[in-house]
């Protein structure tokens, strides 16, 4: 096998020099193409392949990238002839020319050497022939390269894949390894059948500025391989050149959070960045709460932030047109500015911004806590500000807080009285995080109905907003359905978005449905509006969440399919009804347990019962509920429930209740044992 490999290495070493020797260098020189030159856009990409560290790759053939307009025969062996074959973007008229123009040509037959040429010659005495066929094409860059070994072979593989130039593979046998480099964009259209134009002058043009657009778009990729082929086979003259922090901090840009996919879309569109570039959260060494994202650009990208939010407006309203006409909509709540600056401005931005107290310019480009934190800093000092809080909720026009240290501390600060620097810290709040109420959540206190501690600190003003509600009432929407809730005397569990939309989806039309814990309608409402229930029961005790469960219900179109039961759930008379019972009680729905088997009917259906265990104990956990159940149905006086055999059908983790503690669901399937 070492002889086989000296000799294949030998061999490649020959027939690399021959090559090269062949090509020599700079614009025009030869190939194997059927051109048998190098094109002029990719002279310097073809040196640097041959230049290759260790000669381990080498070129054979190559293009650049076409347009052209070809004629066939009416016989595909007798050739065919180019009336435009052209390198570069042609003009509308000289294409407009070939296809519309009177002085029609006959079918000269061609070799090899005479295809890619870009003047007909002899043409003026021609004429064109029954059967004959012009195209207008558009054929995209395209490369042949061997390597020295299969595992070179892969790392050009990976670099052409990287940018983006997916129809590429390695090609050989066993001595061999070659690789076709390529890309998907093409464009092929019959525009001449026997000397007739097939289309007309407005469309040629349209075709015309399409192929011209692919060409910048296939140069784009070409570039993109370069950088990709560079990084992979000349690592040491990356690493030559060590930039100081401030240099990295020209070379890298930042942008808001929600917008960092549209930002790297765009980057990768212009060669900016490479596919796989990975992004990094700014530190607070960048002036940055994690708010924000860092993209590294590649080494000697040129930037503009001016000129290159335009390109992205333009960008994403180009991308929005390619969903919309695939998808039919867009959803123009989903648009994003894109926010982006050099690092290095941004940093400058953000310490201006806080030592002058507020700077309309940060405020543009940086989050919604970021700008509270800029605005109050100028009320009540930096150190005061930094405590606002990261986190909160917004149900409705309400965004509710959390209690702590923070608020005392902002609120008592220097001659400040509580009432005067509240009244701005909380308008400020509602600001910047579109809210018309502000509120304080505290604990929940213990009890059955187990109230929250919420407070109303902040309204907006009622003769500017007629329309807003009194008190603590509010109206959210979630997942197509609307809540209605008192926020001040009921719980809204936004952690449970993910089992709200389950139980919509596995409820069937027809079943019958009793949720022993129904709060403001959390799962109610789903099992009515999108799993089509045919009746639903709610039990529920809290009466301020059962009167937003009937506004729910009648805004939802849905109150003929439910009955409320306005009282502790054990007092529920109803037997043997229910499909389904869903028991959505934590840290642990336990004392539901008989009420549910006494409820479902005899010949069986689902519990969903909800509870806090431990991570790591989640099966042994299911299992336990499964054989306390089956003991409750043995213990009923119906001979079918008797024989029930409890199967457990799903466990859902819907999220993390404390650490390593998690709240799940567990699907219980109860059949007597003859269905089973």
């Amino acid at each position: 096998r070492s002889t086989d490999r000296a000799e294949m290495s030998l061999e490649y070493k020959e027939r690399r020099e021959r090559v090269l020797k062949e090509i020599g260098g700079g614009e025009g020189a030869k190939d194997k193409s059927p051109k048998g030159s190098i094109d002029a856009p990719i002279v310097d990409l073809i040196s640097e392949i041959n230049a290759c560290p260790g000669g381990r790759v080498y070129t054979t053939s190559s293009c650049s990238g076409r347009i052209t307009v070809f004629t066939q025969g009416a016989s595909q062996r007798k050739g065919g002839h180019w009336s435009i074959c052209s390198h570069d973007k042609v003009n509308a008229e000289d294409v407009l020319s070939a296809i519309h123009s009177k002085n029609i040509f006959c079918i000269s037959k061609t070799d090899e050497k005479s295809e890619g040429k870009d003047e007909a010659k002899g043409t003026e005495n021609r004429t064109e022939t029954s059967g004959t066929l012009s195209t207008f094409r558009f054929e995209p860059f395209i490369l042949c390269c061997e390597c020295d070994s299969l595992e070179t072979a892969y790392r050009v593989l990976g670099a052409a894949n990287q940018s983006g130039m997916r129809e590429s593979g390695i090609m050989g046998g066993s001595k061999r390894f070659l690789v076709g480099v390529r890309c998907s964009l093409r464009l092929e259209v019959p525009v001449r059948l026997d000397g007739k134009p097939l289309i007309t002058p407005d469309y040629t043009r349209f075709l015309v500025a399409q192929a011209n657009a692919k060409f910048d778009e296939n140069l784009r990729k070409v570039e993109a391989f370069r950088k990709a082929f560079f990084c992979e086979f000349y690592p040491k003259k990356i690493e030559e050149k060590k930039m100081t922090k401030d240099e990295r901090k020209n070379m890298e840009i930042v942008c808001s959070r929600s917008s960092t996919k549209l930002v790297k879309d765009y980057l990768k569109s212009i060669s900016a960045i490479l596919p796989r570039t990975r992004v990094r959260p700014a530190t607070e060494e960048d002036c940055g709460e994690g708010n924000r994202m860092v993209i590294p650009l590649l080494p000697g990208v040129s930037f503009n932030a001016n000129d290159t939010e335009t390109a992205i407006k333009k960008f994403q309203e180009k991308d929005h047109k390619k969903k919309k006409k695939k998808n039919g909509k867009i959803n123009e709540k989903k648009s994003k500015n894109a926010d982006v600056l050099p690092l290095k401005i941004w940093i400058q931005q953000q310490r201006e911004g806080i030592s002058s107290g507020y700077s309309q310019k940060a405020t543009q480009v940086s989050s919604p806590w970021e700008r509270m934190r800029l605005v109050i800093s100028a009320m009540v000092g930096e150190s005061a500000a930094a405590l606002l809080p990261k986190k909160w909720q917004m149900i409705g026009d309400i965004v509710l807080l959390p209690s702590g240290e923070w608020l005392k501390t902002s609120v008592n600060l220097g001659q400040n009285t509580l009432i005067s620097l509240g009244m701005k810290l909380w308008s400020t709040i509602a600001q910047e995080l579109g809210a018309k109420r502000v509120a304080i959540k505290g604990e929940v206190q213990p009890g059955i109905i187990r109230p929250p501690e919420v407070r109303i600190v902040w309204r907006g003003d009622d003769k500017t907003d007629s329309k807003l509600p009194k008190g603590g009432w509010v109206t959210h929407k979630e997942g197509g359905v609307y809540y209605c809730l008192d926020v001040t005397r009921s719980m809204f569990c936004a952690g449970n978005g993910t089992e709200k939309k389950r139980v919509g989806e596995i409820c069937r039309s027809g079943d019958i449905v009793v949720d022993l814990y129904a709060g403001i309608g959390y799962f109610v409402l789903p099992y009515l509006v999108h799993g089509k229930a045919k009746h639903v029961i709610a039990c529920e005790i809290n009466p301020a969440s059962v009167e937003g469960l009937q506004k729910a219900l009648k805004l939802n179109n849905v109150e003929d399919r439910c009955t409320i039961h306005p009282r502790d759930n054990k007092l529920l008379k109803e037997k043997n009804i229910a499909d389904r019972v869903n028991l959505g009680l934590l840290p642990s729905s336990e004392k539901g347990w008989p009420i549910a088997v006494q409820i479902l009917k005899p010949s069986g259906g689902f519990l969903h019962v909800h509870g806090n265990c431990l991570d790591a104990k989640v099966e042994d956990y299911a299992k336990d509920v499964a054989k306390a159940i089956e003991e409750l149905s043995q213990q009923s006086d119906d001979l079918k429930k008797k024989s029930w055999k409890i199967r457990v059908v799903h466990i859902e983790k819907v999220k993390w209740y404390a650490p390593r503690v998690r709240h799940v669901v567990i699907d219980l399937e109860c059949r007597p044992s003859s269905l089973n």
